[in-house]
């Protein structure tokens, strides 16, 4: 995004939130987006049945490494009895902090401070996305949270945790590690920080892809390894992720094709015809990064 672009209000996060969701339904259903169901699909379909495997195989992992198998966050901030923040203690622990809310409400804080502190257009965009984009998320995945109703690994009374959709509202405030694996809103979220940043800034595209892989993967590991989510729980949070992500994108009109609409670099390979060296017909093949 350019200087020049529409600078969002800190209004829009509310005043903007439909249109987010409008959006976010809008490339969902697109055609160019069918390929990505598809894979998510067939990624937890094939992931599911092997759930309990491959919950047992990380813990085994994380014990080999002396990595902590326990959830460990510790309160930091209470008020009266609730607990407002909790923080890591050890190296498990602080893998799974990583996907916290806490983590992304403070980055976007971190960009939006930046850009009125410079009176820079692009940080404060930035900052304002992904507050709307995480509000948008959460309130989607905590519905779907409810309507799926899937065991997380360590509250699991079956195999590969068992599904009750549709639990009361005092069941699931009760025991929400017995409701709340399916999707993984921690995923979802460091899904959509990144796709929100990359997409304002391009220009790093070859740092910030390769460590939103390295992050998500350290995520996933950690919340496997502690119990809180299956692999199964995974893709569709990385897609819905993706999806808020870009819609949050479209937020300024300016960026609609400069970035939101910018196929994913990893994605979308080029494969062209060409003459070779001596006039033969050859096929190249172009992966930027």
């Amino acid at each position: 995004a350019s200087e020049s672009d529409e600078r969002l209000s800190i209004f829009d996060i509310a005043f903007k939130l439909p249109k987010v969701y409008g959006d976010t339904l809008d490339i969902g259903t697109d055609k160019e987006n069918l390929a990505k169901w598809a894979v998510t699909g067939a990624l937890t379909a094939g992931l599911i049945p092997y759930d309990e495997e491959i919950y047992l195989e990380t813990q085994r992992l994380g014990r080999r490494w002396n990595i902590s198998t326990v959830d460990n966050l510790k309160p930091l901030i209470k008020v009266g009895k609730i607990t407002v923040l909790r923080g890591p203690t050890d190296f498990s622990s602080g893998l799974y902090f990583l996907g916290d809310g806490w983590v992304q409400l403070t980055t976007a804080s971190a960009f939006l401070l930046t850009g009125y502190a410079l009176d820079a257009t692009r940080p404060i965009n930035t900052g304002i996305e992904l507050f709307t984009g995480l509000t948008a998320s959460t309130i989607a995945s905590q519905v779907l949270k409810r309507i799926s109703g899937r065991e997380g690994p360590a509250a699991r009374t079956e195999r590969g945790g068992a599904w009750r959709p549709f639990p009361s509202y005092n069941a699931y405030q009760k025991s929400r590690t017995t409701y709340d694996a399916f999707p993984s809103g921690h995923v979802m979220v460091s899904t959509l920080t990144f796709t929100i940043i990359r997409g304002n800034y391009p220009e790093f595209e070859s740092i910030l892809f390769p460590a939103q892989v390295i992050y998500l993967t350290a995520l996933g590991f950690g919340m496997l390894n502690n119990g809180i989510h299956w692999a199964g729980d995974y893709p569709l949070g990385i897609m819905l992720g993706y999806l808020f992500g870009k819609a949050s994108l479209r937020m300024v009109d300016v960026k609609n094709k400069l970035s939101a609409d910018k196929p994913t670099a990893l994605l979308d390979p080029d494969i062209f015809p060409a003459i070779g060296a001596e006039g033969s017909l050859t096929t190249n093949f172009k992966w930027v990064f």
